[in-house]
């Protein structure tokens, strides 16, 4: 299930392969109590990758044109996702 949130203007897509992860992860919910600064910090990480399938298809070709095939790995998930 993909999550999605809108920031100025523009929709991001929550990466949630990191949901979970013990250590250095990007994704992170912290709660501390204390006396002073109590409370709960969260840190999520967002794609800085479009939803729109009209662009991810635009960086697809971009991707593959450059031969950068990991990142067009990606993009041709991200575009399956959508359908």
């Amino acid at each position: 299930m993909d999550w999605y949130i809108t920031y100025s203007s523009k929709v991001f897509r929550l990466d949630t392969k990191q949901i979970g992860i013990k250590g250095y992860a990007q994704n992170e919910i912290i709660v501390k109590s204390s006396d002073h600064n109590s409370g709960t910090k969260m840190t999520l990480g967002f794609h800085d990758l479009p939803t729109d399938i009209t662009e991810l298809k635009k960086l697809l070709d971009m991707a593959v044109e450059k031969e950068d095939f990991e990142n067009a790995c990606v993009l041709r998930d991200l575009i399956k996702e959508q359908n």
